[in-house]
Order: structure tokens, then C-alpha cells, then sequence
């Protein structure tokens, strides 16, 4: 069943050749300038470019991340640990969730941190009877914040590990993807998954808290089409997971010890024992097939939270002064940018109120004209770089992916529906039948 609404072609060559970069227009006749002109200015722009981290090399053959595989899991138990401080409202949707949507055997260990919502205690009491054997409540005398607290659970546990916040949701089939990678690399330290708000594995835009495009369930339904391959969790090496939803390796655990409880009430204290398992040979990776929704700063206000983050933050950089070095090389990882870059296309292309691509070989910024809730994909080549470009605009936002393989972007985008398709200019393409076949199958459901 087609979903194309409007497919046109243009096949005039334009005298104007117009380059943008971040907003900033360079409009030239072509007939002004030589060939070793132009090609100067390609590579000022193409330096430039690099510069601010918009070249991406693709790493990914699409045909491997897209094809679904059905592998057995083990069904090693977790031990889940859940710290709870206040929080009410966001623990019937977290327990609900977890007692719905988990998919290995696993123990769960609630520390109530002598919340002092009197609401609290009996509604984790009532949740822990639905877990029948396999969940256990405990509860502080005194408040001891978040780290000792979390630390108690630690000293219960005997398996790999999870740590939640209660301002979590998690979908579907959650726990097996989560665990995957350390199931599969005993040198993983740590695993974290992609969240609406999760830093440096925040989705689809890194170190905010986004926006949902859809619900979370569906955002997670179309990752979870996403093959998780071995060898790249040995590639996406980061220096920290991110606490809201973390899987700890038991073997890791055991080397490198408990949270510090310098950090008190909590903010920092993962990255300061993700970074201490980094330094001890560890590394960390992210979970790219799976998203967890994060309602972020379920115990504390937001002033709590920021003077938390601030101090403990000074206290991260005094002890580590190459840690900002490590999350910029980690969030630049030119495989980490091709998954997102494809997981951001996936997603909009499912949800995106319309769905538009542009085929030019000559690639005109023009095309770069979006509007909002509509995803506009733009296939093009890049003569400076000598490689394939595939171009996602989405609510202003641009990413771009280069390629030097055309079948390999073929392949993806024919993987996707569009309503609107714009054929530019084919002539300089190599495989022009090629194109012209997935052009006819835009728009089938796959």
C-alpha cells in the first residue's frame, strides 16, 4: 500500500550556487570563478565544516543494524535496586511498568530512605507483596541520602546489577537488551540506555531533556528494531553510564567497590565510579536499541538539584581532569553519531507529521527549508569529500551522514516511507536504475 501523496522532478540546473553554514549564506554565480577558486572555497568550507563536527563518516553497514534477528537471551537473574526518597507519583507508573514489561528473572531490593510522605511506605509495602517472593522492601531509620542508600542495595546484591530511579518508566522487553552487552563483554563496566533525558544518552538530541515526538513506548519500539552488533559495544566506549537506569557488571563491581559517599545526597556519584572502573581497565557503553522514559528530578526540587550538580561536579573535575576530554571524544565517536543519526531517522520517519525526500545530486541548501513536526531527508553527493551525503532536517535540527558506499544509503532509505518525494537531479549518480527502483517502492510498508 503506497503512502506517497506527491512525487515531482526537477531536472534544471541552477546558475546560483548557494552555501550555508550555520546560517550564514554565501551566494555566488558560478560563472565568476575558476575551478581552483571554487575549489578553495570548497575546502575552507569543508575544514570548517569538520571543525564544528558536522562531517560524520558513516560506520554502519545498514543492512547488518537493520536486519531482525531473533537470538536467545540468557536468563541470568538481575538484582534490581530501587532507592526511594518521596517520589509518590511517579511510583505506580515505575512498578507497574517493571512488573509488566521485565523479561529476565530478577530480585528487587526498594530502600525507602525514610521518606517522609507517610503515603510513601504503605504503597511500596502494597508493590512488593505484587512481586510476591522476589521483592524486598527495606526502610532507613534516619534519612542517610542517596549514595549510602544506594550502597545498602549494593551490599544485597549477588548478580549483575540494575540501578533505577523511581522517575523512570521502562518498556517493554527492557531488561534483556539492557544487560546484552555485559552478557556478552566482561569488560563492560556499565551499560545505559537512550532516554528522553539522559546527558550524554539523552535521545534525540544529546544533554537535553527532549521532547517526546510520540510515547515512549512507540520511540522504543522502533530502536528495539535495531540489531544490537557485539562489535560495536567494543567501539562505543564511554567514561561514565548515567544512573537514572544502569546496568553494573558484577565483575566490575567487585574490582572497583561501592559509590563513593563523599557525594551525599546523590549527583555525580556514578560518573565518579564509572570513571574509577575506566581507570581500573572498565569501559562503559549505551544500550542504542533501547529507551527508557526519565521524568528527571523525582526526589529532589530544582534548586536542590542544581546546588547537588554544581558541587558535585567541581568535585568530579578535581579528580579528574581528563573527564571532559573523554565525554567529548565518547559523544564524537563517529560510530556513535551514525547510530543516533540513524536512530533519529527511524523515529521521525514513523512519527514525523510528514515525511519528505529530496534526491539531488548537486545539492542545493534550499532543500534544507523544513517545516515544523516534518522530517525532510536530502540524498546527495559531496565532490570535496568524494562521498555520498544523506541530509536529515527535523524542527531545525540537521544532522549529516556521509557515505562513500550509495548502496549502503540506498538500502536505508529504502527502509523508510515517504508522503513527499522531490527528484532533483540524478545525472552524476552511479546507479541511476538503482535509485529509480527504490524510488517506486517509496512508501510500501515493509
Amino acid at each position: 500500500m503506497s503512502l506517497v501523496k506527491k512525487i515531482t522532478f526537477e531536472t534544471e540546473h541552477s546558475l546560483v550556487m548557494k552555501y550555508q553554514i550555520f546560517g550564514i549564506c554565501y551566494l555566488k554565480k558560478q560563472w565568476l570563478y575558476t575551478k581552483r577558486m571554487v575549489y578553495l572555497f570548497g575546502i575552507l568550507i569543508g575544514v570548517r565544516d569538520y571543525c564544528y563536527k558536522r562531517y560524520i563518516p558513516n560506520k554502519i553497514n545498514f543492512k547488518n543494524i537493520l536486519q531482525i534477528c531473533v537470538k536467545k537471551q540468557k536468563k541470568e537473574t538481575i538484582d534490581i535496586i530501587i532507592p526511594v526518597y518521596n517520589g509518590y507519583d511517579y511510583l505506580n507508573p515505575l512498578f507497574e511498568s517493571l512488573l509488566k514489561n521485565t523479561d529476565l528473572p530478577f530480585r528487587l531490593f526498594i530502600i525507602d530512605d525514610c521518606s517522609p510522605d507517610e503515603r510513601v511506605y504503605p504503597l511500596l509495602q502494597k508493590w512488593v507483596n505484587k512481586f510476591s517472593n522476589n521483592a524486598f522492601l527495606f526502610q532507613n531509620e534516619k534519612n542517610l541520602g542517596f549514595v549510602k542508600t544506594v550502597n545498602f542495595g549494593l551490599s544485597k546484591a549477588q548478580n549483575h546489577v540494575v540501578l533505577l530511579n523511581t522517575d523512570i518508566v521502562v518498556p517493554k522487553n527492557w531488561l534483556s537488551r539492557l544487560m546484552s552487552p555485559i552478557f556478552n563483554n566482561n569488560r563492560i563496566a556499565s551499560v545505559t540506555p537512550f532516554s528522553n533525558g539522559g546527558t550524554l544518552y539523552s535521545f534525540p538530541e544529546l544533554y537535553i531533556n527532549n521532547p517526546l515526538i510520540t510515547n515512549y513506548q512507540n520511540i522504543d519500539d522502533c530502536l528495539a528494531k535495531l540489531e544490537i552488533n557485539n562489535s560495536f559495544s567494543k567501539k562505543l566506549i564511554f567514561p561514565t553510564g548515567i544512573g537514572f537506569c544502569m546496568a553494573i557488571n558484577k565483575k566490575a563491581l567487585a574490582s572497583v567497590g561501592y559509590l563513593d559517599e563523599v557525594f551525599g545526597r546523590g549527583y555525580g556519584e556514578e560518573n565518579d565510579w564509572c570513571m574509577r572502573a575506566y581507570n581500573s581497565g572498565y569501559f562503559h557503553t549505551v544500550a542504542y536499541n533501547l529507551f527508557v522514559w526519565h521524568n528527571q528530578g523525582g526526589s529532589f526540587d530544582k534548586k536542590d538539584t542544581k546546588d547537588l550538580m554544581d558541587k558535585n561536579c567541581k568535585l568530579l573535575s578535581q579528580r579528574y581532569s581528563d573527564y571532559g576530554k573523554l565525554l567529548d571524544k565518547s559523544e564524537n565517536n563517529p560510530l556513535y553519531q551514525s547510530i543516533m543519526f540513524l536512530a533519529r531517522l527511524i523515529v521521525f520517519n514513523k512519527y514525523a507529521k510528514e515525511s519528505k525526500i529530496v534526491i539531488d545530486y548537486d545539492f542545493n541548501t534550499d532543500t534544507l527549508i523544513s517545516t515544523k513536526n516534518t522530517l525532510l531527508v536530502v540524498l546527495s553527493y559531496n565532490k570535496l569529500y568524494k562521498s555520498y551525503v544523506l541530509t536529515q532536517v527535523y524542527n531545525d535540527d540537521v544532522h549529516i551522514l556521509f557515505d562513500k558506499d550509495l548502496d549502503n544509503l540506498l538500502y536505508l532509505v529504502g527502509k523508510m516511507e515517504f508522503n513527499i518525494i522531490n527528484i532533483k537531479n540524478l545525472s552524476g549518480f552511479k546507479n541511476v536504475k538503482k535509485i529509480e527502483t527504490v524510488i517506486k517502492n517509496f512508501g510500501e510498508i515493509k
